[in-house]
């Protein structure tokens, strides 16, 4: 190994004086309340690493792309560094899902120039099919697969209060040199009282912060 990053992605805070956030404010659209409760306040790569924000990809209609872009330098290489949160609801078929296809194509093409280790996370909002997904996936990028602890299931929200089953609606992509060390989502509902002990957590601590839950993985970067 010659590198490593840890990239949390989402709604960041610094608890560093090193710390450094690249962020992209989300403004909902005029559209009324569905478009406000799907911007998050805020999107975040957080790194103790130098970064450069790189350009928000072009918008494809008026609604917003939700995306905070940046390049890590980790010294030998820059690492490309993605957060994103695609547009929420729909089915298969409806405006929502051909939103979100459009968005992952723009933020795509923005990154076609980008050479070298590459992470996308975030929320994909895959409610409708896994086609955002794949457009981003393309044929060199691999989906980090991170189950939750108790090794039963890879859903990252769920809400006791909706009639939709937990599911997996974030995801994270890598590229080539970076290789996948070790990969979980974390619900402290799942850890044993030694391990939340360990972890300085409580049962409840995941819950009480999100309906999601943080995807966490251990990334390498490997000599090519």
């Amino acid at each position: 190994p010659v590198g490593r990053a840890s990239l949390p992605t989402g709604p960041a805070s610094s608890t560093s004086d090193r710390q450094t956030t690249t962020s992209t404010p989300s403004t909902p659209t005029a559209g009324g309340s569905a478009a406000a409760e799907c911007v998050p306040p805020i999107l975040s790569v957080a790194t103790t690493l130098p970064t450069t924000p790189l350009p928000a990809p072009k918008p494809v209609s008026d609604w917003p792309i939700k995306v905070a872009a940046a390049g890590v330098d980790l010294g030998d290489t820059m690492l490309t560094a993605v957060s994103v949160h695609l547009r929420c609801c729909g089915g298969p078929d409806g405006e929502a899902e051909q939103q979100r296809r459009a968005e992952a194509m723009s933020i795509r093409r923005s990154l076609a120039s980008r050479p070298g280790p590459l992470v996308i996370a975030g929320d994909w909002n895959l409610v409708g099919t896994r086609q955002p997904l794949e457009i981003l996936q393309r044929s060199d990028m691999a989906i980090v697969e991170a189950p939750q602890p108790d090794g039963l299931l890879m859903a990252t929200w769920s809400d006791t209060s909706s009639h939709f089953t937990p599911g997996r609606l974030d995801w994270m992509l890598v590229r080539t040199p970076i290789q996948v060390e070790r990969a979980f989502v974390l619900d402290s509902a799942d850890l044993d009282a030694a391990s939340l002990v360990a972890s300085d957590l409580r049962s409840g601590d995941t819950a009480a912060l999100s309906d999601h839950l943080p995807l966490v993985a251990d990334l390498v970067l490997v000599e090519p």
